[in-house]
């Protein structure tokens, strides 16, 4: 299991929380099996899915730039972000935007 250290208050209290269980209860195998168990996924599947959800709920606030999001969920750039998020969703950020406030 590897995490990006990513900037994102979020994502370092969750891999704080990790941390924590590691070094108190359990090893990296059956921390992975439970989390599994739990959320029917892997742990940077759920990481994935957090950050792309906290990102199309962002681009629902025309005030907030496209860069801003991208930084707030980690992307050092606009540009990787708008390629990820096209890669997850379909939309570049600006059509996904466009999309949810009633454009086009």
């Amino acid at each position: 299991m590897v995490l990006t250290c990513l900037k994102c208050p979020w994502i370092q209290c969750f891999q704080g929380i990790i941390r924590f269980w590691l070094d108190f209860y359990t090893n990296k195998n059956k921390l992975s099996y439970i989390f599994r168990l739990v959320y029917s996924e892997s742990i940077p599947d759920y990481i994935q899915k957090m950050r792309l959800e906290k990102a199309q709920k962002q681009l629902e606030h025309p005030g907030i730039s496209i860069y801003e999001i991208a930084h707030s969920i980690g992307f050092k750039n606009q540009g990787s972000f708008s390629d990820w998020f096209r890669k997850e969703t379909g939309f570049s950020p600006s059509e996904y935007r466009n999309k949810t406030n009633g454009g086009d």
